[in-house]
C-alpha cells in the first residue's frame, strides 16, 4: 500500500474549499461571514498590571460586544462559575443520593437495602466491620460478594480499612479489631 502525505485540513476563509466549485451569486448566502483572521475587534482599553491569564483585562468602561471570539469563552467561563457556586452546597447532597442508587449486589440498591439484606440492620447501626464490607462492595459487587466469595471479600476489607487508617479515620487497632469481628452475615 501506498504512503501519502497527509493534506492539510482546509480552513474556513472567505472562499470555498478546493474540492467544492465556486460560489456563483446565487448560491452565495445573503448574510456576510467575515473570517476570523480579517476580524478587527473594537478598540479597548486593557488594565496593564495585574492579569495572570493569558488574555488581557478589560475596564468595565469598556464596550461589551458580542464577536463569535468572546461568545463562546464568556458563556463557558459563566457557567464554569455557576458549577463552582452550587459545587459546595451539593457535594453532601451528591454522596447521599449517590449511597441511596449504589448497587451493591444480591439486588440491593443503596447502602440503607444493603445493610437490611446483608445483615439485618439499619444503615446508622452498622459496625466499622460491616460498613467496610459495604464500601468494598462498591467497586465490583459480584467479585467481592461476601456470600459467594468470602476471602475476596475479607482482603477488599482489609483494604478499605487500611484506607481509613491511612486518611486518619480510624487507628490501627481499631481498624484490626473490625478485620477480626465477625460479620454476622443473614
Amino acid at each position: 500500500m501506498a504512503r501519502t502525505t497527509p493534506q492539510p485540513c482546509p480552513r474556513r476563509t472567505g472562499s470555498a474549499p478546493r474540492s467544492s466549485p465556486p460560489r456563483t451569486a446565487a448560491s452565495t448566502p445573503t448574510t456576510a461571514w467575515t473570517p476570523l483572521e480579517s476580524y478587527d475587534p473594537p478598540s479597548r482599553l486593557p488594565v496593564a498590571a495585574g492579569t495572570t491569564s493569558a488574555e488581557p483585562r478589560w475596564t468595565s468602561s469598556s464596550p461589551r460586544t458580542c464577536t463569535p471570539a468572546t461568545a463562546w469563552p464568556r458563556r463557558s467561563s459563566r457557567s464554569c462559575c455557576r458549577s463552582i457556586s452550587r459545587r459546595s452546597t451539593t457535594r453532601r447532597r451528591s454522596w447521599r443520593i449517590y449511597l441511596s442508587e449504589v448497587y451493591l449486589g444480591h439486588g440491593f440498591y443503596g447502602l440503607a437495602a444493603a445493610s437490611r439484606g446483608y445483615f439485618g440492620v439499619a444503615r446508622a447501626d452498622l459496625t466499622w466491620a460491616q460498613a467496610s464490607v459495604l464500601a468494598g462492595l462498591v467497586q465490583a459487587p459480584s467479585a467481592y460478594d461476601p456470600y459467594q466469595h468470602r476471602a475476596l471479600a475479607k482482603s477488599r476489607q482489609r483494604h478499605v480499612l487500611d484506607r481509613l487508617v491511612a486518611t486518619h479515620t480510624l487507628t490501627t487497632q481499631q481498624a484490626d479489631a473490625a478485620y477480626r469481628a465477625s460479620l454476622a452475615l443473614r
